[in-house]
């Protein structure tokens, strides 16, 4: 199937791994592909998301607000402390109020390279798998550009995916950031009808 996407929408993909990476998430989901469209900025549908003030970082910031700092102890480590009178996620909020966002959160692995001046090259590492939510999205896509009688999934096909997919995070945070999606979606089909 990726061989029937364009160069944009493969920087789109590309793109929601790094933004994974950078928010120290374990998974890919719709949300990292929504920030991926977003860095398309001349993609069709994008200025569509533009014009509505639906920007990168206010993305990512609220959907670092969504789903959390990743979570060095677990639930039952965390019932646990409660048991003991330690609210976890007041620890948390201090800790990271004087030593910064993601003072607790796990470390990256060190990869250590043959060559002496990569030694201690600290940088994620591993394959980040795609949640059934993402898969959907891009199987959503592909029938998109049948529906739109397109030879190639592109970025406009993600985007439009994206909001038939129902339930997702990337849904929730458009929807936090004030945006009702559904009308988000009609603006950017009214953008691609204007193109076509």
């Amino acid at each position: 199937m990726f061989e029937r996407f364009t160069r944009q929408a493969r920087e789109v993909l590309i793109r929601a791994q790094v933004e994974a990476r950078e928010l120290r998430h374990d998974h890919i989901g719709a949300e990292h592909l929504f920030l991926g469209v977003l860095s398309q900025r001349d993609a069709p549908g994008v200025a569509a998301l533009t014009r509505l003030g639906i920007t990168p970082d206010g993305f990512r910031s609220q959907t670092q607000d969504t789903l959390g700092s990743p979570q060095v102890l677990g639930p039952t480590d965390a019932d646990a402390l409660r048991a003991l009178g330690i609210d976890l996620n007041e620890v948390r909020r201090r800790v990271e109020a004087s030593f910064g966002p993601g003072a607790l959160d796990k470390p990256l692995r060190i990869r250590r390279g043959w060559l002496p001046w990569r030694r201690r090259c600290v940088e994620p590492v591993g394959h980040i798998p795609f949640t059934p939510r993402a898969k959907q999205v891009l199987e959503v896509a592909l029938r998109e550009a049948i529906h739109r009688k397109d030879r190639h999934i592109g970025v406009q096909h993600i985007l439009l995916a994206l909001f038939r997919v129902k339930g997702s995070v990337a849904l929730e945070v458009l929807t936090r950031l004030g945006a009702e999606p559904e009308a988000v979606r009609q603006e950017v089909l009214r953008d691609l009808d204007q193109a076509a």
